[in-house]
């Protein structure tokens, strides 16, 4: 039998090719942890915006952390205005 990558489910070694992703993840996690993603974010809506002539919008954010804080804020973002909510 060949080894395929398995995406759906359970990983049987004899029947999966498995990598090691945590080094990847941790990298992930610090730029997360420094709000680089949020600012890259931020830049991604405020080009969507531009794509509609729009100088507002509505940024919904999901925070599906344990401690998450459900906030809102209106955030200036170069020629924008951006209300954003975390839930």
């Amino acid at each position: 039998m060949h080894k395929r990558f398995n995406d759906a489910g359970l990983c049987i070694p004899a029947k999966h090719y498995i990598t090691d992703t945590s080094a990847k993840l941790r990298a992930i996690m610090k730029l997360v942890e420094e709000g680089v993603y949020h600012q890259i974010g931020l830049q991604q809506f405020s080009d969507y915006l531009d794509g509609y002539s729009f100088k507002e919008g509505f940024l919904l954010i999901f925070d599906f952390r344990k401690s998450k804080e459900y906030k809102q804020e209106h955030i200036p973002f170069g020629d924008k205005e951006i209300f954003a909510v975390w839930v």
